[in-house]
């Protein structure tokens, strides 16, 4: 089971860094953690994500960024998710 998930609202890239989501999570995540981007076409790994939450609390509105896919791999409706 998942430690988090992320529920993608939007989408956009973000040159020469990666790809900027923004939506909902819930659960615990931390800056450095490798995730998985679950879409109806299948499953995409994402080298690293960054946080930089100040507070959050499941449920939160914010934004993450992305680092090993691109926008294309990540569209609103997708779920991005810890990888254990």
């Amino acid at each position: 089971m998942s430690r988090w998930t992320f529920e993608v609202d939007d989408s956009f890239t973000i040159t020469g860094r990666g790809v900027g989501i923004v939506g909902r999570y819930e659960g615990v995540m931390h800056s450095g953690e490798a995730a998985v981007v679950d879409t109806s076409t299948g499953a995409v790994p994402v080298r690293r994500i960054s946080v930089e939450i100040c507070t959050g609390m499941d449920g939160s509105r914010v934004a993450l960024l992305l680092v090993g896919v691109q926008k294309h791999q990540v569209p609103p409706g997708a779920t991005v998710r810890s990888t254990d």
